[in-house]
């Protein structure tokens, strides 16, 4: 599945010049060789708070040691600041959920403390974002985020995150961006692809 949806980021991104990649949720960062490596000239900046994921980012960064790749350990706000999320105990690479245990539904979690680093004062323009964060896109996308974003795939939540659904995402999201659907939006999530009108 996630093969597929970096195939659609790319055939999204043909004929366009792609200067500044965002993988929010990065994870492992596969979505460096499966969609980045597609842009050399592309700085490619992985966003990943989980302490089990970061050392399998650090390992991918020395690989393409002429690549402009950079970490940011910990995740983006609107403000700078401090946040507790919750990292399954039983999934290796969950990249963490940063709203809620979910009750413990999915297995025992554990709380950890990360920071929280101002978009702004990183980021200017971004020509293309892939946004994985369990629920924690809402924030960004009421944050404000997305108006510096050109072009994104997103993993939308349906369920778990109080008082917000995909259609929330779609009804902010809509009046910039072209928005098309994967999956079933009825389901616990669904992707959106958007590219900005």
């Amino acid at each position: 599945m996630y093969k597929d949806i970096y195939d659609a980021c790319n055939k999204i991104n043909e004929g366009r010049s792609t200067l500044s990649i965002v993988d929010l949720g990065a994870r492992y960062g596969e979505g460096y060789e499966l969609f980045g490596v597609n842009y050399p000239e592309a700085s490619y900046t992985f966003v990943e708070p989980s302490d089990r994921c970061t050392p399998n980012i650090k390992n991918l960064i020395s690989k393409y040691p002429n690549a402009k790749l950079r970490l940011i350990d910990g995740v983006l706000g609107s403000k700078s600041g401090k946040l507790e999320f919750f990292q399954l105990e039983n999934d290796n690479d969950q990249s963490g959920n940063l709203f809620s245990d979910r009750d413990g539904c999915y297995g025992p979690s554990t709380k950890k403390t990360v920071n929280v680093y101002d978009y702004k004062s990183i980021f200017s323009q971004i020509d293309f974002v892939k946004c994985n964060i369990e629920g924690a896109e809402y924030s960004l996308i009421e944050g404000g985020f997305f108006d510096i974003v050109n072009c994104f795939v997103m993993e939308v939540h349906n369920s778990h995150v109080p008082n917000k659904n995909y259609k929330n995402a779609i009804d902010l999201l809509s009046s910039r961006f072209d928005l098309t659907l994967w999956g079933n939006p009825h389901y616990k999530y669904c992707f959106i692809n958007g590219i900005k009108k």
